[in-house]
């Protein structure tokens, strides 16, 4: 497991410079079998020196230069492909990361989704989409069945996400709150609502409150931790917000400052706590609550009821 982003990228390069070296190997087997191959290729190789000579003796006649060599090389490729078949040669595939970046990690400029999520995981302890135990179609209110309060709020609010997902991305408020006292589904729910979005959107990074806030603090000591991705992921899902350490200069700071420019850049931030409306504000400050569930961009879910953990019946059906 990568413990960097300089980890990740040393491991692609030696994927890349390994995949580059199986090829090199099969065009030199090809060429010694069969040279004209290597011949096609040499001419390819010469139109390209040519080219490039004669737009910088004749720099005034650039594009009908250009136009001419690409005309020269398309045959010059057909050739090859005609040999190729006549002697049932086939390349061989590209073995590659991702075909988006090409094992390169960057897709004009920006991180490839590939390298982000593997980032989340292997760098930031954040957890990988596919794998979360969330799922709308196994979840039943049903499970409340002895509480017809707990079970209307559970549906209404599950019903809530499943529409939130079908318009993605245009939702208009791109916060959520999903707050209550612990047992009540609420991580379970928004598993299941990370799985489905991710149908629409691979750029997630799902990380409990705690991982992340160690992040920002050693970031903050100076240990060479980038927390850019937090503020770039399309979508952040913060679990178990409220039960991380609380860090002088690190908690409150981070966690406000993050808010804010995810806000700003409209980006989606998700967030699962234990703590109250009430208790909320007392921990993180009138400010950073003010911003938490704000009413122009949030959505608050206030899950209410029994804790399901303390029922015995229905510990080995739901994970919550």
């Amino acid at each position: 497991m990568a413990k960097t982003m300089e980890d990740l990228f040393a491991r692609y390069d030696s994927l890349k410079n390994a995949e580059e070296a199986r090829q090199q190997a099969w065009q030199q087997q090809i060429y010694r079998e069969y040279p004209v191959l290597e011949t096609l290729d040499r001419q390819k190789k010469a139109l390209l020196v040519d080219q490039l000579k004669e737009i910088m003796q004749t720099p005034e006649q650039k594009e009908q230069i250009k136009q001419r060599v690409a005309r020269q090389l398309q045959e010059l490729e057909q050739q090859t492909e005609t040999y190729l078949q006549a002697q049932g040669i086939r390349r061989p595939k590209p073995q590659m990361i991702c075909p988006l970046c090409q094992g390169n990690g960057y897709v004009q400029g920006k991180l490839c989704i590939c390298m982000k999520e593997q980032a989340y995981v292997q760098v930031l302890g954040g957890q990988e989409i596919p794998t979360l135990d969330g799922d709308f179609a196994q979840y039943s209110e049903e499970i409340f069945a002895d509480n017809e309060t707990q079970r209307s709020v559970t549906r209404r609010i599950k019903l809530f996400l499943q529409d939130y997902a079908k318009k993605f991305p245009e939702n208009e408020k791109k916060q959520i709150l999903f707050c209550g006292k612990a047992g009540l589904g609420k991580s379970y729910l928004l598993h299941a609502f990370l799985r489905e979005l991710q149908k629409k959107e691979r750029d997630i990074c799902c990380i409990t409150a705690g991982r992340m806030f160690d992040y920002f603090h050693r970031h903050r000591l100076g240990e060479g931790y980038s927390v850019n991705l937090f503020y770039e992921a399309t979508i952040l899902a913060i679990d178990d917000l409220g039960s991380e350490p609380m860090t002088q200069n690190v908690t409150r700071e981070y966690f406000f400052d993050l808010l804010c420019q995810r806000a700003q850049k409209g980006l989606y931030t998700f967030a699962v706590t234990n703590h109250s409306m009430e208790q909320l504000p007392e921990r993180y400050t009138e400010r950073v609550f003010s911003r938490l569930v704000s009413a122009r961009d949030s959505h608050v879910l206030r899950f209410t009821g029994d804790d399901l953990r303390m029922r015995e019946t229905v510990r080995e059906k739901h994970k919550v």
